[in-house]
């Protein structure tokens, strides 16, 4: 499998809008007609009032209404509102759909200065009346203090993550291409990257710090597979292209970098690749992979001794776990059928392998098992090809513990015509009659690109389909891991606002974007996101509005509701839009309120929360 996430830089730079309310009087100069007399098509005596001049939010609507003194019938007047000025790269001018009227309405579209002028005319008249406004959008760091964070280059690797998509902050910094994201069970997170300079490994807690880093090898070491031993170490697996070799090597914060020696396997044979890690019951591995063109699973004990080691058919070894002391082996096939294997671990021949497949391409991705037997789970393209198609749908088949598929290949299918789904890991969850599994990978858009898809099925005498989720951006978006909680909700991560590259088929693509982490419910439902709100300060007895709605979001399309905890007196937050309106208290000397709560919660009562620092300051 090609499988090459990096990470991009994040674009920090959060706005908010703030203060809105008078700063003076109306905006530019005013004209007056000068024409004699009271004759009609003429303006005598008259001036026209654009406004005062505002600050506003970004991507607000503005009411505006053009005042007009004047001795003559204003319902004869002529009306013209026009943007005259605004900040390079602005489209603001598309929002004003009325300019021809008294009154009419304006969205800015980004930070900057907008000047706007109306022009009032009568009828075969040449004499104008014209003012102006002007309409501020500050940045959030024009009105809290300081300066953004510089945008890194779109080809750097993570230099610093810090986005939300949980109650979480991930904080990464990785020099080279990422091999492996996976979350911990203390709810943190590991991230294996490989560099010029040999494989980097990080281990971060749950808010987000990094706890302890170590590097080893050199630019041949490839990291594909970390494997959580213990409560204070990890074993990573991968492959040294050197020496053409998998390694193994147990990492630990305690370990002194220099000491760090790798197990090299030197028996598997050429061109060896890993594509799974299983621990065992003993506290072993099983691997699957490929060696010399064929399938290859081992066995080792905790210290990297081989216990045994199978060459099989021809094909890329996938997945493999234990039975009742046997094992049972999943594999593809070079003739792109899938394969099912139970081995006796102090034997060469196996006891039963079945194959399976249809008249297209099968790739296997994990294999599981119920009360009553096994479930593969992969993908097909077989039903594609049958309608004349070629995308690629995911597949579950079920087999007795003989190997014995209880339906004909391929089985129960989750997909959809014409667009992609493929699965990158699943877990299962044991019931007292029945076994569930929850799926994650991704799905295409119909308007082209991914979401990340999350899908629980359940299997017993049939398979059902319990819930399935779709949510992402407006770009590719990736599931990579699943951990199951005690709640049976989820901890599911992967790789978001990326780049879907070179797909050729599920085993086979690139993909470039920024990691996450979030948690669900039973139910899928992802908890709300947020971002931390920067502490502020605004002036005394002033006209505010805060759009704190921009730090708070749901990646499942869930509308959120909003309420604050702490607010000044004088400021309320609208709990539809997470706007703070309203006037800020006169003090006569600077004030500070601590730890203001905003709280965002789904419809599913899921909910994230962010504390901020407002300082209301004398003028």
């Amino acid at each position: 499998m090609t499988f090459f996430p990096r990470f991009l830089s994040l674009l920090l730079v959060l706005y908010i809008s703030c203060i809105v309310g008078g700063c003076g009087g109306g905006g530019g100069s005013s004209s007056t007609g000068s024409s004699g007399g009271g004759d009609s098509g003429l303006i005598t005596n008259s001036t026209v009032d654009a406004g005062s001049d505002l600050s506003v939010m970004e991507s607000s609507m503005v009411d505006l209404e053009a005042t007009i003194h004047s001795e003559q019938d204003s319902e004869n007047l002529i009306y013209t509102w026009d943007l005259i000025e605004s900040p390079a790269g602005s489209n603001a001018i598309d929002s004003l759909l009325t300019p021809h009227s008294r009154t009419t309405n304006f969205t800015p579209d980004i930070p900057g200065d907008y000047v706007l002028q109306i022009e009032v005319y009568a009828p075969n008249s040449q004499d104008r009346a014209t003012d102006q406004m002007k309409i501020t959008v500050p940045s959030a760091f024009d009105t809290i203090g300081g300066t953004p964070p510089s945008e890194e280059a779109s080809d750097t690797t993570d230099p610093v993550f810090s986005a939300r998509y949980s109650a979480t902050v991930l904080s990464t910094r990785l020099d080279g291409q990422v091999r492996s994201l996976v979350g911990t069970v203390d709810s943190g997170l590991v991230a294996i990257a490989a560099t010029d300079s040999g494989a980097q490994f990080l281990k971060i807690d749950q808010n987000g710090s990094i706890e302890w880093e170590k590097n080893f090898g050199n630019e041949a070491h490839l990291p594909l597979i970390v494997k959580e031993a213990d409560q204070e170490g990890f074993d990573v697996f991968g492959v040294d292209h050197s020496q053409q070799v998998i390694f193994m090597v147990h990492l630990s914060e305690s370990v002194d970098t220099q000491s760090i020696a790798p197990t090299y396997f030197n028996s598997f044979g050429s061109n060896p690749h890993l594509n799974q890690v299983r621990q065992t019951l003993d506290g072993g591995y099983l691997l699957a992979g490929t060696a010399n063109d064929r399938m290859l699973f081992v066995k080792i004990d905790r210290e990297g001794e081989i216990e045994g080691q199978w060459s099989l058919s021809a094909g890329n070894g996938i997945d493999a776990l234990e039975h009742d002391g046997n094992f049972i082996f999943l594999g593809d096939r070079e003739d792109n059928n899938i394969e099912l294997i139970k081995m006796a671990p102090t034997s060469q021949n196996s006891d039963w392998a079945t194959t399976m497949g249809g008249t297209g391409l099968e790739l296997a991705r994990a294999l599981g098992k119920t009360e009553s037997g096994f479930v593969v789970f992969g993908s097909t393209n077989s039903p594609a090809k049958a309608e004349g198609g070629d995308d690629y749908d995911i597949f579950l088949v079920q087999t007795d513990f003989d190997g014995n598929p209880l339906t004909s290949f391929p089985g129960q299918i989750i997909g959809e015509r014409n667009t992609n789904e493929f699965v990158m890991a699943i877990t299962d969850h044991t019931l007292s009659n029945n076994s569930d599994f929850t799926l994650i990978g991704a799905a295409e858009r119909e308007a082209g690109g991914h979401d990340v898809l999350l899908t629980r099925i359940g299997v017993g005498s049939s398979t059902s389909l319990v819930w399935q989720k779709m949510f992402g951006g407006a770009r590719d978006d990736l599931g990579l891991f699943i951990i199951p909680q005690d709640d049976r909700g989820l901890r599911i991560g992967g790789i978001v606002e990326g780049n879907m590259e070179e797909f050729d088929d599920p085993s086979n693509f690139s993909f470039r974007g920024r990691p996450w982490l979030a948690r669900t419910n039973e139910d899928g439902n992802i908890s709300p996101s947020s971002t931390p709100i920067p502490d502020m300060s605004l002036p005394s007895g002033h006209q505010v509005a805060l759009n704190l709605a921009i730090f708070f979001k749901d990646i499942g399309g869930d509308p959120l509701t909003y309420s604050a905890e702490g607010l000044p007196a004088g400021l309320s937050l609208d709990p539809d839009t997470g706007n703070v309106t309203g006037t800020t208290p006169q003090v006569e000397t600077d004030t500070l309120y601590e730890n203001i709560r905003i709280t965002a919660a789904d419809e599913g009562s899921l909910e994230t929360r962010e504390n901020f620092n407002l300082t209301i300051v004398t003028e």
